[in-house]
């Protein structure tokens, strides 16, 4: 519960932003799939899922843990367009019927290309409602995304009486660019000056990021490699300035590239996890691992192995993912 409650609060800039589009333009903060996708059945079909926000979409895990994975398997339906889970990193292909599995202290949630979401960075944020003197934004990279930042004094008895403070962040999929500022509005609202951190999750792992300010190299940023990408902090930057941040991916010459990443690591898990014969457990694995063989050749051995649904599906989740993983 305290994590969950930590996790709402590092999110309040982004809840924050998306509640005052809700008030000005009439768009609600939680919207189901076919709302969007009035004409595709799957979206009908999956009415638990959802968006929040502009930049997120959520796979609630609402049924029991499974014996043999130890985890909730959920049934979902992923929007078009290539997705990423924010926690883990884990890629996976729009458009399509998959079941979600995940262990009673995970999320699924998951944002698209181009997305921006901005975190409070403290794993346990102070209380109270002031603008944070450190923000966080988490991009992912793949398409072009923009997002704005609302802020404001506390004051103001409706929205048409708010004096806002607003932060345009751009990111730019061609040139690997990301703008951040300068803010406008009520600036007397917001923190003359912040720290920023720009984080690419699950990108290419020969990634390299530079930073600069008002067209001035930043350096006294810092770079350093997280559980699922890399991030750069720069110190100090004033509110009416502009930040640049700059991602390259010497192994890509279409702009950044979200990682591949090796399926099996995600396949050893769960099977180390599964309550199954443990003399079962290589057979599988050496299956899976025989890697001269396609994908699709693996993935018909597992289902002629009658290993239990859920495992079998669990299994699957991490093999057929991403598409662009061959083993």
């Amino acid at each position: 519960m305290n994590d969950a409650l930590r996790l709402r609060h590092r999110l309040i800039p982004y809840i924050y932003s998306m509640n005052a589009v809700s008030a000005r333009e009439g768009e609600p903060l939680i919207q189901p799939l076919y709302w969007k996708y009035p004409q595709n059945g799957n979206s009908m079909a999956h009415k638990n899922t959802y968006f929040f926000g502009s930049q997120l979409f959520v796979v609630p895990m609402t049924k029991p843990r499974d014996k043999v994975t130890g985890r909730s398997g959920v049934e979902a339906w992923m929007p078009p367009g290539r997705h990423v889970d924010i926690f883990s990193g884990r890629v996976y292909d729009g458009d399509r019927k998959l079941k979600i599995f995940r262990q009673l202290d995970e999320y699924a949630v998951f944002a698209p290309e181009g997305a921006m979401i901005p975190f409070d960075p403290s794993e346990s944020p102070d209380a109270g409602t002031a603008s944070p003197k450190e923000l966080e934004v988490k991009v992912i990279v793949g398409a072009d995304g923009e997002f704005t930042l609302y802020e404001d004094n506390g004051k103001g008895a409706d929205v048409d009486n708010v004096e806002w403070a607003t932060t345009p962040m751009k990111y730019e999929q061609k040139t690997g660019v990301v703008i951040i500022g300068p803010a406008s509005g009520d600036l007397d609202s917001i923190p003359k000056e912040r720290d920023w951190t720009v984080t690419f999750i699950s990108i290419a792992e020969d990634a390299t990021l530079e930073a600069s300010l008002d067209g001035k190299s930043a350096s006294s940023a810092t770079t350093k490699k997280t559980k699922t990408g890399i991030s750069i902090t720069i110190p100090s930057v004033s509110a009416t300035g502009k930040l640049t941040v700059t991602i390259t991916s010497p192994s890509s010459k279409s702009g950044p590239t979200l990682r591949v990443r090796n399926a099996l690591d995600d396949v050893f898990t769960i099977l180390n996890d599964a309550q199954m014969s443990f003399d079962a457990k290589p057979g599988v694995w050496s299956t899976l691992n025989e890697r001269e063989k396609p994908l699709v050749v693996r993935l018909a051995s597992l289902r002629g192995m009658d290993l239990d649904a859920n495992l079998e599906a669990a299994l699957g989740e991490c093999l057929s993912g991403d598409s662009r993983w061959s083993g």
